[in-house]
């Protein structure tokens, strides 16, 4: 495991659908919007907030985002046929900028508290270890804030996925 996912490891799942796979693959595909956003606005039809791709028996699928930082989770996935249907296992991992940016304002927190802690010893003003704390803690709240969004979002792709699956979300 890196070190970019220690704090947002990759989150797994499994559905066991009765649908077949061609069926699977459909609604899958159904929920990429193919049409150019302009006309998609002009249209009555509901715009699709998806992006990917579906090949023989996989799947990548991600929320469509027109910015330039990608912060969205992207789930790959395995389509395999059983008795009962089919059964999709999936991963959805945070792309390496929400890993980078969550790294790194950790590591700014641990450095400030560190010098707090430090200056503390060394018996410096107290106004000095006030803003270090202080400063410290914007760090802090940047890495929790990305901590439990992206947690969030994983759930909610989980959720959107196994209803794209089941083609509920037309």
């Amino acid at each position: 495991m890196s070190i970019l996912n220690f704090f947002l490891p990759t989150h797994y799942f499994t559905y066991q659908t009765k649908q077949q796979v061609e069926k699977v693959k459909l609604n899958l595909k159904n929920s990429f919007n193919p049409v150019p956003e302009i006309l998609s606005r002009l249209s009555s039809n509901k715009t699709k907030y998806y992006e990917g791709q579906v090949w023989e028996n996989q799947f990548i699928i991600t929320r469509k985002n027109d910015g330039n930082p990608t912060i969205f989770p992207i789930a790959q996935g395995i389509i395999k046929q059983n008795e009962n249907g089919c059964e999709i296992i999936s991963n959805i991992k945070q792309t390496q900028n929400v890993q980078r940016i969550t790294l790194f304002s950790f590591i700014l927190f641990v450095i400030a508290m560190l010098s707090a802690f430090i200056f503390k010893l060394i018996l410096l003003e107290s106004k000095i270890i006030n803003v270090t704390i202080l400063f410290g803690g914007f760090p802090l709240f940047l890495f929790l804030l990305y901590y439990f969004v992206s947690k969030y979002r994983a759930k909610k792709l989980e959720k959107d996925i196994i209803e794209i699956i089941e083609g509920k979300n037309k």
